[in-house]
C-alpha cells in the first residue's frame, strides 16, 4: 500500500487533478451550505424546491453535450469551459436583487447545466493519467488512483462547513425569522457567488494548462495496446 500510494504521489499529473477537485468540488460545496439561504433571503423565493430539480436535470442533460465538446476540444478544455460559464453566472447572479425571480431560475438553471461536466470530466481526466501510470509502471492500480481520488473528493465536501460560521461573523443569521441587514445579505451574496469564482480561477489556469491532451493519451493508449498483444499468447 506504502509503495502505492508513494508512486502515485510521485505522479504529477494526478496530484493535479486532485487539487483541481478540490477546488471544484470545495468551491462548489461552500456555495451550496448557503444556497437555500441565498434564494430565500436575498432573492425573495419562498418555495426554492422545484428549482433544485431544475438544477440536476438541466446537469444529466447536459452530459452529452459536454461530451461531445471533449471530443472536440479535450476534456480539459471542455472543464475549463464549464468553469468560466459558471463563473460568468455566479457574477451574474450577485448583481440579482431581491425579486428578480426569472432571471435568477434562468441563470441557476444554466449553471445547473454545468453540474454534469464537474461531476464527469475530472474523472475522465483521473482516467487518462491512470492510462499513462500503467505505461510507466507496468502496474494496474486504476482502483487505487479513484479511491484516492474520491476520499479527496469527500475532504473537499467539507470545505462547505466553513461558510455559515464565516457568514455568523460577518453578522449573518440562518435562524428562523432572523431580520438580517444589508450588510448581512451582501456577505451572503459574495459567499454564494464570488468565493467559488475566485477559487475557480486557480482550477481554471490548472486545467486549461493541462498537458495530457487527447493526442499524447491516443499515444498512450497505442502503446499500451501494443503491449498487452506482446504479453498474450498467440
Amino acid at each position: 500500500l506504502r509503495r502505492s500510494l508513494a508512486l502515485m504521489w510521485r505522479n504529477g499529473l494526478f496530484r493535479r487533478v486532485v487539487i483541481i477537485e478540490l477546488v471544484i468540488t470545495g468551491g462548489e460545496q461552500f456555495r451550496n451550505t448557503v444556497s437555500l439561504f441565498f434564494m430565500q433571503d436575498v432573492i425573495g423565493i419562498s418555495r426554492p424546491g422545484m428549482l433544485y430539480v431544475v438544477y440536476f436535470v438541466c446537469g444529466l442533460a447536459a452530459m452529452p453535450l459536454w461530451d461531445l465538446l471533449a471530443r472536440h476540444v479535450g476534456k480539459h478544455r471542455s472543464l475549463a469551459f464549464a468553469m468560466l460559464l459558471v463563473s460568468a453566472v455566479s457574477l451574474a447572479i450577485f448583481t440579482l436583487d431581491h425579486g428578480d425571480y426569472r432571471a435568477f431560475q434562468l441563470l441557476f438553471a444554466l449553471k445547473g447545466a454545468c453540474f454534469g461536466a464537474f461531476a464527469y470530466l475530472p474523472l475522465a481526466m483521473l482516467a487518462d493519467v491512470v492510462d499513462l501510470d500503467t505505461l510507466r509502471s507496468g502496474d494496474q492500480r486504476t482502483g487505487s488512483y479513484f479511491a484516492v481520488h474520491g476520499f479527496m473528493t469527500k475532504c473537499a465536501a467539507s470545505f462547505g462547513g466553513l461558510s455559515l460560521p464565516l457568514l455568523a461573523v460577518a453578522g449573518y443569521s440562518a435562524a428562523p425569522a432572523a431580520v438580517n441587514g444589508p450588510d448581512a445579505l451582501f456577505w451572503l451574496g459574495a459567499t454564494y457567488a464570488i468565493v467559488p469564482t475566485l477559487l475557480f480561477t486557480l482550477a481554471f489556469w490548472l486545467t486549461w494548462t493541462w498537458p495530457l491532451t487527447a493526442q499524447r493519451h491516443g499515444r498512450i493508449r497505442r502503446a499500451l495496446g501494443r503491449r498487452r498483444l506482446r504479453l498474450t499468447p498467440d
